[in-house]
């Protein structure tokens, strides 16, 4: 009766979300909040590929989200200085691939005001693709 999909990949959860309702599905699609390591890291499978050094490294993911999540929280809404906050902070674990804000149900990049977004990003650390993201003006339970 109901599928789960994590925030972790936030666009597949999004995807999936709108083929089932727009084919009616019977089965329910419950968004599940990324679990994450007691340090913040968002659990992956990918993780093993890490050597110790780059895990430390790869802190400055959800440390970049964070702080634009904490800034939102703050009253910025600027979407490019959201951008800004994440890239300045998560450019210390390796080489973005990118960070986006996003319409969290529409997946549009946004440009000015972000009231609510999904703030992700995608970064190469050593042999590892690591994603990761936040919600920020709303909650999963409100993703429809």
């Amino acid at each position: 009766d109901r599928a789960y999909f994590g925030q972790k990949d936030f666009q597949q959860l999004r995807v999936i979300q709108t083929v089932a309702r727009d084919l009616r599905s019977p089965v329910g699609v419950v968004a599940c909040a990324t679990v994450r390591e007691p340090d913040g890291l968002a659990m992956s499978s990918r993780n093993a590929y890490l050597t110790a050094e780059e895990r430390r490294s790869a802190l400055a993911l959800s440390r970049g989200l964070f702080a634009a999540a904490s800034a939102h929280e703050g009253g910025e809404r600027d979407a490019t200085r959201l951008r800004a906050v994440v890239s300045g902070i998560a450019k210390d674990a390796g080489a973005l691939d990118y960070v986006s804000v996003a319409d969290p149900l529409t997946l549009q990049e946004l440009e000015g005001a972000a009231d609510r977004a999904v703030i992700s990003l995608a970064c190469q650390v050593g042999k590892a693709r690591l994603i990761d993201n936040v919600l920020v003006g709303m909650t999963l339970a409100e993703l429809v």
